[in-house]
């Protein structure tokens, strides 16, 4: 078993001849101040001590500080004559204020909560955890027992997102600067900013060797990355759409991390005018592969029905290559597809994307 020292339960000092010192005064500050700040008669803190505090006949006073607050003491006698060791600063009852807060009876973005605790303030570093019921669908506020509403914030000041908390989930706050910091919650998700040049963010990852294969006709190329997975590239490319009335551009948005492109391609359709489907772009400084290669496009719509699990081939036009073009086949048939009706990128489904990409060989 482990066991502490008894904390002195009384405030209690002596004179320079070693009586007690009935009739001192005790200063309070805030740490570093000389500006006051209270102490309190008894543990609930509801009734403040006068400022000084004067000591009774045995020297004596009950002296009840605000957890994690930094207070400096100056201590004097009856006459106001200087106590020698004082002031003394720096003075701080350190707690862990950990606490259960229960489950919030607010509503979403404006929760409350209720429960029997060991403080009476809003004071920087109160933890307190508590059972969600709703969960966030924007900025979000909290009132902890009466105390006064207050935002919820990220830890770096920010508003909360949607779905930033959870119902029935556990979600942790701690007290900072007149807010309630979140500790625990969910992920939201969002957009990654990054830096870069010009309008081409680029993001540098590091990680693991690890290896991995593609597909190129019929023969399985594999690859090795090492620790450097290298920098990721995003940006726009405009597409021609041919095969389709009035032959549509559509932009997409590319992804290149060195050895590999990726195009995300929103949902594009119209009516068909050809048994062949394709698109092509300038390149710009994205690279295109050496040789052709194949890639799933996984859904499509022909004749204003959607079908499924197609293939694309991707080539590229020119020495150097200043164009790409990737044609879209039907049950593997470049020209089979519908010459009417509804034929397009995606499977008729609003805000569908296609993906498609190629290795840089």
């Amino acid at each position: 078993m482990t066991t502490t020292l008894a904390p002195s339960p009384v405030f209690r000092q002596w004179d320079n001849n070693g009586n007690p010192l009935a009739g001192g005064q005790l200063f309070t500050y805030a740490a570093g101040t000389s500006t006051p700040i209270p102490t309190y008669t008894d543990s609930t803190g509801s009734s403040q001590n006068s400022n000084p505090v004067v000591l009774n006949n045995r020297g004596e006073a009950q002296v009840w500080l605000t957890p994690n607050v930094a207070y400096k003491f100056n201590l004097t006698d009856s006459q106001g004559n200087q106590i020698p060791g004082f002031p003394i600063d720096q003075i701080v009852n350190s707690q862990l204020i950990t606490l259960y807060g229960g489950v919030d009876i607010g509503v979403a973005n404006a929760y409350v909560i209720n429960f029997s605790a060991n403080f009476n303030a809003y004071t920087d570093g109160v933890i307190v955890y508590w059972v969600a019921s709703n969960a966030n669908t924007a900025a979000s506020t909290i009132n902890i027992n009466g105390l006064g509403v207050i935002a919820l914030t990220n830890q770096d000041g920010t508003a909360l997102r949607a779905g930033e908390i959870l119902a029935n989930s556990v979600i942790g706050v701690m007290i900072k600067g007149g807010a309630a910091l979140l500790l625990t919650g969910n992920i939201a998700s969002g957009v990654l900013a990054a830096p870069g040049t010009g309008n081409v963010p680029s993001i540098a990852f590091a990680g693991d060797p690890f290896t991995g294969f593609f597909f190129n006709g019929a023969n399985k190329i594999s690859y090795t990355l090492g620790g450097n997975i290298g920098t990721i590239a995003t940006g726009t490319v405009t597409f021609t759409i041919t095969g389709i009335t009035g032959s549509p551009q559509v932009s997409g948005t590319y992804f290149y991390n060195g050895f590999s492109v990726l195009l995300r391609i929103p949902q594009t359709n119209g009516t068909s005018n050809s048994t062949s489907f394709s698109m092509a772009a300038n390149l710009g400084t994205i690279p295109g592969p050496n040789t052709p290669q194949w890639q799933m496009a996984p859904a499509m719509e022909d004749n204003g029905a959607a079908i499924y699990a197609q293939t694309a081939s991707i080539a590229t036009i020119g020495s150097p290559p200043s164009a790409i073009v990737v044609t879209f086949y039907k049950n593997g048939n470049a020209t089979g597809w519908t010459a009417s009706g509804t034929k397009g990128i995606g499977d008729g489904t609003t805000g569908n994307y296609v993906t498609v990409g190629w290795m840089v060989t």
